[in-house]
């Protein structure tokens, strides 16, 4: 069986323990809303291009993009479902 993965850029953080912290707040929503074994969060260094300077990006990590909306949400597809969760985790860690 292949699992299919997905990654969707939330924000970035300057810091990596700013990045680590706020990756960690936004997982706790995903603990609380009981969809782990399904998504999680990832954090990976952004290069700054011409800048010197790195960012880290947040990432949603969707472990099996090519499966139907998970049970119990009530959105139609799921693109629509993992937009609509970026942009609620977006809104919390603004």
């Amino acid at each position: 069986m292949t699992v299919t993965r997905d990654r969707h850029f939330i924000l970035s953080r300057d810091d990596q323990a700013d990045a680590y912290d706020t990756a960690s707040s936004l997982d706790a929503v995903l603990v609380r809303a009981g969809i782990t074994e399904r998504y999680g969060m990832s954090v990976q260094r952004i290069p700054g291009g011409r800048r010197a300077e790195v960012a880290w990006g947040l990432y949603l990590v969707d472990r099996e993009a090519d499966q139907p909306t998970p049970a119990g949400l009530a959105l139609v597809t799921p693109v629509r479902h993992t937009r609509a969760l970026v942009a609620e985790l977006v809104a919390l860690a603004a």
